[in-house]
């Protein structure tokens, strides 16, 4: 009888390949027709930039270049503009001479017995004159026409197609807008709206020559345009006219711009100011002279340049 023993064998487990164990290998992204990552990252770098520099995506590179990208706009707008009111000129042009021409004095002179007519009439060619801005220099005429026809024609026919009550939200946050950048801006918000309130004073005066009350249209509607484009937001043309000339400034003096919206809207809302200062030197025109908006500008003008020094030296000692 032989003595046998059952002996069991102990395989080892059969080799499993790593990549059966592993996670499934992601499939590849799909990429765009005409993808070239470096393209994308040339983009950013650029985009980086520009925000250095106190641009946006969009802006201009230079003041040369913004000027020639008014002129190629005003080219393409301007025959559509003229296709489309250029019936109006002649009766603008005849309009301008009419009430520039007409005199109340001397037509009393002519027909006493008709007085009480003659001054009733010229309460209301006062009153003509300054809603057409016929006693404005040429400058004032062509700016005055222009804010109208780009700016407030518009804007009613927005107000007619979305409402009043839409609309009136961009100038009512103007405030608490103002508050939010001067907040940001800090300490040299003040100097900076007085200076640019200062400047655009002594550029109404230029605009009424005199500061007549009859002649001052022109400088409020072009707060008006200033507060909408306020309303409108950083992609508006006064905002990337600023960002584009403080850059260029600065770059002449080979520093980094420190510019950036929140200054701009600081600064614009101070132009707002000045030009509707102009009610203001309206009234103190009699009193102080025509040339009180140069002189008060002026001293405004000081004024904020101090302020801004002031409280730039304070920041840089504490």
């Amino acid at each position: 009888m032989s003595n046998e023993t059952d002996v069991t064998v102990i395989l080892p487990p059969p080799a499993i390949p790593l990549r059966i164990l592993s996670d499934p290998a992601p499939e590849p992204v799909p990429r765009p027709q005409g993808y070239n990552g470096s393209d994308l990252t040339q983009k950013k770098k650029k985009e980086r930039r520009m925000e250095l520099q106190g641009l946006e995506v969009g802006d201009p590179r230079s003041t040369i270049n913004l000027l020639k990208l008014g002129l190629h706009n005003v080219a393409q707008s301007l025959p559509p503009i003229l296709r489309k009111y250029g019936w109006m000129i002649p009766i603008i042009l005849v309009i301008w001479t009419g009430l520039g021409t007409f005199s109340a004095y001397k037509m009393m002179a002519a027909a006493p017995a008709l007085a009480p007519l003659w001054m009733f009439l010229d309460k209301i060619i006062l009153v003509l004159v300054f809603l057409t801005a016929s006693y404005n220099n040429f400058i004032g005429k062509a700016i005055y026409a222009t804010v109208v026809l780009r700016v407030i024609v518009p804007l009613v026919r927005r107000v007619r197609r979305e409402g009043f009550r839409k609309v009136k939200t961009n100038f009512t946050s103007l405030i608490p807008d103002l508050q939010k950048n001067w907040a940001e801006v800090g300490a040299r918000s003040l100097g900076i709206l007085i200076l640019f309130a200062g400047l655009a004073a002594m550029i109404s005066n230029f605009l009424t020559r005199n500061n007549a009350i009859d002649k001052i249209a022109v400088s409020l509607a072009i707060a008006f345009a200033i507060m909408k484009a306020l309303g409108d937001g950083p992609r508006s043309i006064p905002f990337m006219t600023g960002r584009v000339v403080m850059n260029d400034l600065f770059v002449l003096l080979r520093k980094p711009s420190p510019v950036r919206n929140h200054h701009i809207y600081v600064a614009l809302s101070g132009l707002t100011l000045g030009f509707l200062s102009s009610i203001l030197l309206a009234v103190l025109r009699k009193p102080l002279g025509e040339n009180i908006g140069y002189i008060l500008g002026a001293i405004a003008v000081v004024a904020g340049l101090v302020l801004i020094v002031v409280m730039k030296s304070k920041q840089a000692d504490a």
